[in-house]
């Protein structure tokens, strides 16, 4: 998608791009909506180059001026000229009526789209451009929620899968094609909304495992599916956390001499030799005595609340002064 107008970026943003949390790919995505809310043409020509083909000719042309259709027709019927073709010529044009076409295209395009989408619709997921199922909302770095039957999969080897396309994000779960057979975006609820929106009739929406994990996402609503949905790029996710059982209160496991078991280096939020943990009573246990047994939350938030506080610990272990320093700026 061509950038017309120069993007402009929000709070929330600008905040993940002084702290360094903003990846590029994030970036890119935070351009393309941009673009498409706030720039008619770039998403005109988006529609254009992609989902216009099955459009008849007459319906641009009876929008166009007598001399525009008729320039348009020659192009498109009598040169048999595919309408990423017409973008082609017309934007590498000088000629200031190929401009004017080209400007009049994107417009009809841009505020018409539902038609054209209508009419381009086959089914499949990558029949609608991303901008047109998501609306922005906001940007941030915290606790995410991923739903799904590969959970445990994910917890040792991270997010490997996802679509690497930032058009192709409105309907994943509908893909005729296979998009997610490498590193790319993946789908998943704030800490804070997965308990409301991640489950129907008692269950899991998206599979009876989760894994809950740290990651700067954009948070959009999804017309579809009602509700607030965050996009991140797969492998900026860290210190992933399987729950063990998903469909009813979130829980994860404690097994032996190891704490929480995530997907980073050594896999190990905190060792139990360097702890005095308590249970649910709030009673100890001794450093070294055996604890095999699910821990259970309230909810998501609640269970993000007490990993922030094990990789506190953890973090404030290894380097107590530069934490102190941070905290106190805080």
């Amino acid at each position: 998608m061509t950038k017309y107008k120069k993007i402009k970026y929000d709070r929330d943003v600008q905040w993940l791009m002084r702290e360094r949390k903003f990846p590029k790919q994030l970036r890119s995505l935070y351009d393309y909506f941009w673009s498409a809310k706030n720039d008619e043409r770039a998403a005109g020509e988006e529609l254009l180059r992609g989902y216009a083909e099955g459009w008849p000719t007459r319906y641009f042309s009876r929008k166009l001026n007598s001399d525009q259709a008729a320039y348009f027709e020659s192009m498109r019927d009598d040169e048999g000229l595919a309408m990423y073709e017409i973008v082609d010529r017309l934007e590498t044009s000088k000629a200031r009526e190929d401009r004017y076409l080209l400007n009049a295209l994107l417009t009809i395009a841009a505020g018409n789209w539902g038609d054209i989408l209508a009419a381009n619709d086959t089914g499949c997921g990558e029949d609608q451009p991303s901008w047109s199922a998501l609306d922005y909302m906001g940007a941030g770095y915290g606790w995410l929620v991923h739903f799904g039957k590969n959970a445990s999969y994910i917890a040792y080897e991270g997010f490997d899968e996802g679509v690497n396309q930032v058009d192709k994000l409105a309907l994943t779960t509908l893909h005729c094609h296979d998009h997610k057979d490498h590193e790319g975006y993946n789908f998943a609820y704030r800490a804070e909304d997965a308990s409301r929106y991640g489950f129907s009739r008692g269950s899991a929406k998206y599979g009876g495992e989760a894994v809950i994990f740290q990651a700067p996402y954009l948070v959009f609503h999804h017309h579809g599916d009602q509700e607030p949905q965050c996009i991140f790029w797969g492998p900026s996710a860290r210190s992933i956390v399987l729950v063990t059982d998903a469909s009813r209160a979130p829980c994860i496991t404690l097994e032996d001499d190891w704490g929480v078991e995530y997907g980073d280096e050594d896999r190990t939020i905190y060792r139990r030799d360097d702890y005095v943990l308590e249970d649910e009573d709030g009673d100890e246990y001794e450093a070294g005595d055996e604890l095999k047994e699910e821990v259970c939350f309230e909810d998501y938030d609640e269970l993000a609340d007490w990993l922030d506080d094990y990789l506190y610990a953890v973090e404030a272990l290894n380097k107590p002064a530069a934490l102190m320093k941070r905290r106190k700026r805080k």
